[in-house]
């Protein structure tokens, strides 16, 4: 299947593949991050069983755990609708976790950290979008590039 997904991208510019290249690497280290947050909230206290979270949070948090996959694998075949997912991830997840951080004052003491870099991740991508969009295809469309 790697070698299949590789093929999609031939051709592509370097540039878009890179700026993927960084989304896919994200969403992978979130889906990790989620799972064992999840993993370890169900072995004993954890920040999903913070009295201060509230439920949504908490919902959205382990939807995550779906999400994050789902938006790399999506994206790795090369589909636009990939893009919006990842971009809907990375900029909730921003929002989400920065109201956890510096609204409730959940998470350890440098998860404005991973604050940040979600946030910046989430930034390039929304700015970048015009410049990947185009190398990306549509979910049943044909095999080349949109627009070439």
């Amino acid at each position: 299947m790697l070698v299949g997904v590789a093929s999609r991208w031939v051709g592509v510019r370097p540039l878009v593949r890179a700026l993927v290249g960084v989304q896919l690497v994200a969403l992978t280290w979130g889906a990790v991050v989620h799972l064992v947050t999840l993993a370890v909230a169900v072995a004993g206290p954890a920040v999903l069983l913070d009295a201060r979270v509230p439920g949504w949070m908490a919902v959205y948090w382990v939807s995550l755990t779906v999400l994050d996959p789902l938006a790399a694998v999506v994206l790795a075949l090369r589909r636009r609708v990939g893009l919006g997912l990842s971009a809907g991830v990375l900029v909730s997840d921003a929002v989400v976790n920065g109201y956890a951080i510096h609204g409730l004052g959940v998470g350890v003491s440098w998860a404005w950290v991973g604050h940040l870099v979600v946030t910046a991740l989430a930034v390039t991508t929304v700015v970048t979008w015009p410049v990947v969009s185009p190398w990306l295809l549509r979910w049943r469309g044909p095999l080349v590039p949109l627009g070439r």
